[in-house]
């Protein structure tokens, strides 16, 4: 529980930090959030709606929704991408480790958080 509490307060500086640095005229403000468990929404309650009065246009998802795409006529959907996802092994519809790189590489800012059992 402690744990939890003290990466919910990094995750909150480091949102707030982050979202200062950011250009302010909405252009950059797409975010899709990856989720493996719905209830990490409310749990994070807190830190969404830090994001939302920053001025992000928040997409929730499911990490294994069969329709996930991050890109679609070669333009991007999103602008940031965060993965709350630690026990996906493998995410739905169009996203994989090559096209979240692709995502990084044009630009796109993606923020992962893990878990002690990752990879495992």
């Amino acid at each position: 529980m402690a744990r939890l509490f003290i990466f919910s307060i990094g995750l909150f500086l480091f949102a707030s930090v982050y979202a200062s640095t950011l250009n302010i005229d909405g252009s950059s403000k797409r975010l899709l959030v990856l989720l493996d468990n719905l209830g990490i929404r409310e749990s994070h309650s807190f830190y969404f709606k830090q994001l939302k009065d920053h001025g992000f246009e928040i997409t929730f998802k499911s990490s294994d929704d069969s329709s996930l795409q991050i890109v679609k006529y070669g333009e991007y959907l999103y602008d940031h991408v965060i993965i709350f996802a630690p026990s996906t092994k493998e995410f739905g519809g169009r996203l994989d480790a090559e096209i979240l790189t692709q995502f990084v590489d044009a630009g796109g800012n993606v923020l992962v958080a893990g878990s002690d059992t990752v990879g495992t």
